[in-house]
């Protein structure tokens, strides 16, 4: 069922808050989304001191958050 305001893409959701020192913060709902699918990544090989490109390929990859980063790190 899609409650208004819901994301269609959502597979689920659940009310999320916490009590912290006594004061209770809600919030709101936290969606899930189908787990990100990885199917390549391209090279399989690179320079080990870092500015090399790396490609991603796969699916469920989402920009669209609210603060969204999106972002990739190898190594330490």
């Amino acid at each position: 069922m899609n409650y208004p305001g819901k994301d269609p893409e959502a597979t689920g959701g659940v009310r999320f808050g916490m009590t912290m020192d006594g004061s209770w913060t809600d919030f709101g709902i936290f969606y899930y989304y189908n787990q990100i699918e990885l199917t390549d990544v391209q090279p399989t090989y690179g320079p080990n001191v870092g500015n090399g490109l790396v490609y991603i390929y796969g699916f469920n990859f989402r920009d669209d958050f609210i603060n969204v980063e999106i972002g990739c790190k190898i190594g330490e």
